[in-house]
């Protein structure tokens, strides 16, 4: 029996894990939320109760998910532009002690 109670408490742990960034656990959550919410529907038909409310919540999570993502792939981009700083900086100071050039493992193999 699918009721709208155990799609909204599904929903609630999924916000849960998005909110704690447990993305393995919100992807479980929301696949079981899904297989439910389908059956609800196709159970009640598009006047099941409840799914205005259901869908208003989704998209709001889809939209942390989204500013998340988007922040992960700056800090990621900050990551990988102080590791080429860092990178350019050993070059820098092995040439003033060696006087040679000397390439980076971030600048790629010159062949």
């Amino acid at each position: 029996v699918t009721n709208l109670a155990t799609i909204l408490e599904l929903t609630d742990q999924v916000e849960a894990f998005v909110a704690e960034g447990r993305w393995s656990e919100a992807s479980s959550a929301e696949e079981q939320r899904q297989a439910l919410l389908i059956k609800y529907v196709e159970k009640g038909g598009r006047q099941a109760s409840g799914l205005q409310d259901i869908y208003r919540r989704s998209q709001l999570t889809l939209g942390k998910t989204a500013r998340k993502r988007s922040e992960l792939m700056s800090q990621t981009q900050d990551q990988f532009d102080n590791a080429r700083a860092i990178s350019a900086y050993e070059g820098h100071a092995a040439e003033a002690r060696l006087g040679t050039p000397v390439r980076t493992s971030l600048e790629g193999n010159p062949d």
